[in-house]
């Protein structure tokens, strides 16, 4: 899910997105539209639940209740070994870092495991950077 049609042309036209959908029509659907609405449609028991949720619209500036309702909205969507990750561009330690460790806490509510990974390890952790965040019922195996 997209929210910007302009971005799903540009991945049909510069990533391969085009080929994707045509090779695999039962598998690959691609929706405009807001991700969050849509998953709340879906988190009822009549739609089958999904094996993983990719989230690379982390915001982390969101109040405690509306995290919390996050984390447990996408908990409903996934199969009980399932698995949510997020791209969060934040500081892992300092002041930088509180958004995101709250965000963790209530993740941590909800979900058994939660782990975050850095993704470029020489970059100093007070300073903000791209790290994949994981959440999920069943350990994770590294």
């Amino acid at each position: 899910i997209e929210l910007s049609p302009t971005i799903v042309d540009i991945a049909r036209d510069y990533f391969g997105l085009r080929a994707l959908e045509k090779a695999y029509p039962d598998r690959l659907r691609v929706l405009v539209g807001d991700g969050h609405a849509y998953l709340k449609t879906m988190a009822e028991p009549s739609h089958l639940p999904y094996d993983a949720i990719l989230n690379d619209a982390y915001i982390g500036y969101k109040s405690s209740a509306s995290m919390q309702a996050s984390a447990e909205l996408f908990h409903r969507c996934l199969t009980s070994d399932g698995i949510y990750a997020a791209n969060m561009v934040t500081a892992l330690r300092g002041l930088r870092s509180i958004h995101m460790r709250r965000e963790r806490k209530h993740f941590q509510k909800v979900f058994e495991h939660t782990f975050l990974m850095q993704c470029d390890e020489e970059i100093d952790p007070f300073v903000p950077q791209n790290n994949i965040f994981f959440a999920s019922d069943a350990p994770f195996e590294m």
